[in-house]
């Protein structure tokens, strides 16, 4: 992977721990932000003014291996507000286990159907739905996890983990990388062990969620991955076609 600072000028060398984490921001931010990448594009040259400014005012900063990714979504979000122009990817997410938002059940059986470990229980799945259970999540044991369709087009993803040692520690992992990929979330319960992150995009509010849960009483972890519009849909029009009670 070439490097941000090289795409974007001759900058000093990043003096920073952490350097596996760094190039994995540093490739998220540029298939987040494709532009980036292009020398002299906007966007590249509001990366590089925000981070010469930063540096000479706030290096400390800097020692965090997230810093690409938060520089370039604030690179695009002033764009975005100074001139309309979008310069953001459509997601942040962009799906869950290689299948993206949107794809049919077809596409995404063959995808799943290649991961390791992984069997799709055809009994229990439906034509709007997909279970499956089998390979890892994150180096932890995957018990079972669905997919959901909205119009043959996947909108939710939940996936109940196995702990390898105590719950309470298979969630902290779980929620601790969530954490450094993708900041700060909205909501972070360590009592309840309930963690919560919001992706906005532009001209949409909400667009995707990202839900890090337990089950104490079953001894699970739970993730629950969202593109919460489309996931919205899927729901109202499962209220409004749901069988009613004759009084």
């Amino acid at each position: 992977m070439i490097r941000l600072l090289i795409l974007a000028a001759a900058l000093i060398p990043i003096i920073c721990s952490g350097q596996t984490t760094l190039k994995q921001a540093e490739a998220e931010a540029l298939r987040l932000y494709p532009e980036l990448g292009k020398k002299d594009s906007p966007l590249n040259q509001r990366f590089i003014s925000i981070y010469e400014r930063e540096r000479a005012s706030n290096p400390k900063q800097f020692k965090d291996p997230q810093w690409p990714l938060k520089i370039a979504r604030r690179a695009a979000a002033e764009i975005n507000k100074e001139n309309g122009q979008v310069v953001a990817a459509p997601f942040v997410l962009a799906g869950c286990l290689n299948v993206e938002w949107g794809m049919s059940i077809q596409q995404a059986r063959a995808i799943i159907t290649m991961r390791e470990g992984t069997t799709i229980n055809e009994k229990e799945s439906t034509p709007t739905s997909i279970r499956f259970g089998g390979g890892t999540f994150a180096d932890e044991s995957v018990d079972e996890a669905e997919m959901e369709f909205f119009e043959d087009k996947f909108c939710s993803c939940t996936i109940v983990i196995t702990p390898k040692n105590t719950l309470d520690d298979s969630w902290r992992q779980l929620a601790q990388g969530f954490l450094n990929k993708y900041g700060r979330p909205v909501t972070f319960k360590r009592d309840s062990l309930s963690a919560v992150w919001l992706f906005e995009t532009v001209g949409r509010t909400k667009s995707e969620a990202l839900y890090c849960l337990a089950n104490r009483s079953k001894n699970h972890a739970v993730l629950i991955y969202q593109d919460s519009l489309l996931f919205e849909k899927s729901e109202a029009d499962r209220k409004k076609n749901a069988p009613t009670k004759d009084l």
